[in-house]
């Protein structure tokens, strides 16, 4: 099957691809910290709403990333956040809450476009992709980032990511163009 994800370099590829081919109504970024990348998914997509998830909150659970800083840190990151996504209204909500509280609130076969760069431990990867795949239509995309062969941070996606694709038969579209490290996947339309 020839499908455009293959064009896609970088996840600017893949907003650029959408906006051309598929424009998107509705889309999902888990995991945000500052919000660069929900700011580019609002400009790149003019008629999309983003949901934008973090619980911009310390994981002191032996989790070790470095995007996971102490509170006070992440305190200033929320704030930047909403400071860079303001100008966007209603185009954009932001849910202060971990990816799995978020999901149970978004509605199966809802979205467009999910895109998962949230804890990069092989578990919570795995969960993510089991709970932000069913919302996303059928013949639509799940990506993420951090598909990064040899960084210690990020060890645990690219097995998550791998096993999950062969589970559900997916073909996997890797964007390493640019210094990108994204994937995705196009949901099957019988899903």
């Amino acid at each position: 099957m020839n499908d455009w994800l293959a064009a896609c370099q970088s996840r600017q590829d893949l907003i650029r691809l959408l906006q051309q081919r598929d424009p998107p109504a509705a889309v999902a970024e888990i995991g945000v910290e500052k919000g660069w990348f929900t700011e580019e998914l609002l400009v790149g997509l003019p008629g999309a709403r983003v949901l934008a998830v973090d619980p911009w909150e310390y994981q002191s659970q032996g989790y070790r990333d470095g995007c996971n800083l102490e509170q006070a840190a992440q305190e200033k990151l929320y704030q930047a956040c909403l400071t860079r996504l303001a100008p966007f209204g209603d185009r954009v909500t932001i849910d202060r809450a971990y990816s799995h509280d978020a999901a149970v609130r978004v509605p199966d076969a809802s979205l467009d476009l999910a895109y998962i760069d949230a804890n990069h431990s092989y578990d919570a990867v795995c969960r993510d992709l089991q709970l932000w795949f069913p919302k996303v239509k059928p013949g639509k995309i799940l990506a993420g980032h951090d598909y990064q062969p040899g960084s210690r941070e990020c060890m645990g996606v690219i097995p998550a990511v791998d096993e999950f694709v062969r589970a559900q038969g997916l073909r996997l579209f890797l964007m390493h163009g640019n210094g990108d490290c994204s994937w995705a996947v196009r949901k099957h339309f019988d899903a």
